[in-house]
């Protein structure tokens, strides 16, 4: 097993139809680990966070991430 843990992000700055969900998002960033054998230590998902605007590391769920 490798010795990199992944955290799985989710962002979306605007719900709307079109917009790729936080769930596929949460997905695909699952199985992008699950093939490099990195364990999923936790999750961050920011809803109606614009990434120009705020940093990864200013995004309200990072500090209060579900942390495994």
């Amino acid at each position: 097993m490798s010795a990199l843990r992944a955290v799985v992000a989710a962002r979306i700055s605007q719900l709307t139809d079109e917009s790729v969900s936080i769930q596929r998002q949460v997905k695909s960033g699952e199985a992008y680990a699950l093939a490099r054998q990195w364990p999923v230590v936790g999750y961050v998902r920011d809803e109606d966070v614009s990434a120009p605007k705020v940093a990864p590391f200013d995004r309200p769920d990072v500090n209060t991430a579900c942390w495994l």
